[in-house]
């Protein structure tokens, strides 16, 4: 993904785009100054001081509200103006910079990496963008003795200093208010939507069982995006329901083609929503999918369905069904938050909606495949409790993968399941790759 949204954007008027090295040049021949959030460095050395200042650079950006660091601008003279130095860029330096941070920092920090080449040239500049972190205090191991304790570092004007024992505790308070605030953003989102959902399934049958994932990123929008208009919410969708299935194994048509023709305008939000033949837009929807402008998302799909020959208040419900909406959920979130230029990563929440009455004690039983397939009856459920993860700020599809199969592996051991269906298959097909060398 592009650094669209920077410090440098900010100081030189750039409009959201990605940066080229002629806005590099106009940043040296500006002798633009540091501060703390725009840190420059001549080179991306590999030495272990080297190592060791790169990972404390990026904690303390990280501790600190976010930033950008530049490789390949340096200093000469005695006044110390801005000079060039483009350095030859290795094919894949994100890698490099992801290997010192997941050893050196913790909680880990995950910038954003992005190569810029000066023409055809091999050599360039690289960029790491550093998130606005909710999970500060970030520290680092500044030697590899363990007997030297780690730091939590922040950025001080164009400088970097240690935090003392008073600011590390309310680094740690701001830390768990940030979450407590999450938490509400996605009880409220979950609680406001349920209303939509119909008690009725598209073939007619009532007490019927959704499941919802809901997702508030721990980021925001950078002030220089607009509000989204339905073309960019329409190409998420589609581009979404396109690769849906690189991320399930099952050879199954994308869970949002039923949505993807029916955008409307809500209340700083997309809807695609799915209603039966002539069904009115006002009424409950079978299938929707939320897309806020700060954002937020929700996709929201009936899983569950009265048992055949048994009494109104015991369900059946798809584990194959309850897969597939997490999976395409995660896709859909990482999807949304890349076009609202949101770097950091997001927490995520799935549940399970009782509309109609959702007083009603119900008997949920799991089913193999989809929600007309095989009841197993052994582990039946009163209450699904609400499964929570985090969606990476990392565009890896092995990293959704991960959170997709951790959400859905939550959902089927409440039933006492222990195998997953389309998420399972792709997990070994992964897990089978030779490593890279």
């Amino acid at each position: 993904m592009p650094i669209t949204w920077s410090r440098l954007h900010e100081l030189l008027g750039i409009d959201a785009r990605p940066l080229t090295a002629d806005d590099i040049a106009r940043a040296v021949a500006a002798d633009l100054e540091e501060d703390e959030a725009l840190d420059f460095k001549a080179q991306l050395r590999s030495d272990e001081h080297a190592r060791a200042e790169l990972a404390k650079d990026v904690a303390a950006m990280a501790n600190s509200g976010g930033g950008l660091i530049v490789f390949g601008i340096g200093e000469e003279g005695a006044e110390k103006h801005l000079a060039a130095a483009p350095f030859e860029l290795t094919p894949e330096p994100e890698q490099s910079i992801h290997q010192i941070l997941a050893t050196r920092v913790r909680p880990l920090v995950r910038p954003i990496v992005e190569a810029v080449h000066v023409g055809n040239q091999q050599e360039g500049y690289l960029l790491v963008q550093v998130p606005d972190s909710t999970n500060a205090p970030h520290f680092y191991e500044h030697k590899s003795d363990l007997r030297n304790a780690p730091a939590a570092p922040f950025r001080h004007g164009s400088g970097t200093e240690i935090m003392r024992e008073r600011e590390i505790e309310r680094a740690y308070l701001a830390r768990f208010a940030r979450q407590g605030d999450l938490n509400t953003r996605l009880s409220n989102l979950l609680a406001r939507s349920s209303r939509r959902a119909s008690p009725t399934s598209p073939l007619g049958e009532t007490n019927t069982r959704w499941i919802a994932i809901a997702v508030a990123p721990y980021g925001s929008v950078p002030l220089a995006i607009g509000d989204p208009d339905s073309r960019i919410a329409r190409d998420v969708i589609f581009e979404t329901s396109i690769i849906e299935n690189s991320l399930q194994s099952a050879d199954l048509p994308s869970l949002l083609d039923p949505i993807a023709n029916d955008c409307r305008s809500g209340l700083r939000r997309w809807t695609f929503q799915y209603h039966p033949p002539g069904a009115s837009a006002f009424d409950s929807a079978l299938q929707f999918a939320d897309l806020h402008y700060d954002g937020r998302m929700l996709l929201a799909n009936p899983v569950a369905l009265p048992r055949d020959g048994q009494p109104g208040d015991s369900v059946r419900v798809s584990l194959l069904q309850a897969e597939r909406t997490i999976g395409a959920g995660v896709l859909l979130a990482r999807a949304w938050m890349q076009a609202r230029r949101i770097t950091d990563g997001a927490a995520v929440r799935v549940t399970m909606w009782k509309p109609g009455n959702p007083e009603a004690m119900t008997s949920l039983h799991v089913s193999d495949h989809s929600m007309n397939g095989l009841t197993h009856g052994n582990n039946p459920l009163l209450e699904l409790e609400e499964i929570d993860a985090s969606v990476p700020a990392s565009k890896s599809d092995d990293d959704l993968l991960a959170t997709a199969t951790e959400l859905a592996l939550g959902f089927a051991h409440q039933f006492g399941q222990q195998k997953l269906h389309t998420l399972r298959a792709r997990t070994q097909e992964l897990s089978d790759r030779p490593l890279r060398p």
